[in-house]
């Protein structure tokens, strides 16, 4: 779909032929905000799968492709031709946007709905549609226009209304030709047949939504403090710490200590309930005992963060 841009320069809309912004920086605006754009192309394709399958009775998946930000004589040259075209009205946003429908949709789905199972679309090119058939087209575009309607819904209230249609991508003129455009292309899959349903509006029909816009694209880029933070967690949990246990204690006088030779022998107090200390700091109760014959603790609990002591001057 389309895109929008950064701030006006001199009260004058960046979306306009005449506004002040080089083609340069209307591109980039276009192009900083695609990945917005994206997310909601999604939602279209999401509200567009579930309307056609319940209009058919058959099982449609719609997936779309990144946006794309380009010339608007570049997006009608990569459109087939001829192509059933409608111009949209995107009230009560400025502009007209325009639906290049693969001729094999339009032909699947008046196939589907008489009956048939797709088989021979290929073999339909014509527009000149019966009453019948064009009953049928206006209730497929019922079911574009309302999906679009739902998946801006969190911007505005969009109200899509048809005003036209053509069959030469050339000759729908909604802007000037190097004027700068985002389009989306969604591949629809109905039957196991594919088909593309290509949408382009002009910069200016967004530039209404420009806060709204970067207000999402802000939501969904991800928390550089969020970021570090979550770094940080992860390289403290690979950092190796120390662990330590006092088994038992003696006190002696200095003068015991002095009279110490080898061999002699200190008999100790060994308590059965501690503290173990990591880094020097004690923080989990726990006792002693052995397991497979070696020495092991078993926890018991450990210290609540506000009881927990500092670390002593050695840094431990």
């Amino acid at each position: 779909m389309a895109a929008i841009g950064h701030e006006r320069a001199g009260g004058t809309a960046w979306g306009t032929p005449t506004g002040a912004y080089t083609q340069a920086i209307q591109s980039a605006g276009l192009r900083a905000c695609l990945p917005v754009l994206d997310r909601l192309n999604q939602r279209l394709a999401q509200g567009i799968a579930v309307g056609l399958s319940d209009t058919l009775n058959k099982l449609c998946t719609v997936r779309s492709e990144p946006a794309v930000a380009e010339h608007f004589v570049d997006f009608t040259r990569h459109q087939e031709n001829p192509s059933y075209i409608e111009l949209i009205g995107m009230q009560p946003l400025p502009g007209t946007a325009v639906f290049v429908c693969d001729p094999k949709l339009i032909a699947l789905v008046i196939d589907i709905l008489f009956g048939g199972d797709g088989r021979f679309v290929d073999r339909m090119r014509r527009f000149d549609f019966t009453p019948t058939e064009k009953r049928i087209v206006d209730s497929l575009f019922g079911v574009l226009l309302d999906a679009l309607a739902r998946a801006w819904s969190a911007f505005c209230d969009l109200r899509p209304i048809r005003l036209g249609t053509d069959t030469h991508p050339g000759l729908a003129q909604i802007t000037t030709a190097d004027d700068w455009v985002a389009s989306s292309r969604l591949i629809l899959a109905i039957e196991g047949i594919e088909v593309t349903l290509a949408i382009c509006l002009p910069a200016s029909t967004l530039e209404p939504l420009r806060d709204p816009l970067r207000a999402l694209r802000r939501a969904l880029a991800p928390d550089p403090e969020r970021r570090w933070s979550d770094l940080l967690a992860r390289h403290l949990q690979t950092v190796e710490v120390e662990l330590s246990y006092t088994l038992g204690s003696a006190q002696l006088t200095l003068g015991e200590v002095l009279d110490l030779r080898a061999g002699d022998i200190i008999p100790i107090e060994s308590h059965q309930v501690g503290m173990a200390c990591i880094e020097g700091v004690p923080l989990i109760a726990c006792r002693h005992g052995t397991l497979n014959g070696h020495y092991a603790l078993k926890i018991d609990a450990f210290s609540p963060p506000d009881q927990i002591p500092p670390a002593t001057h050695d840094g431990r």
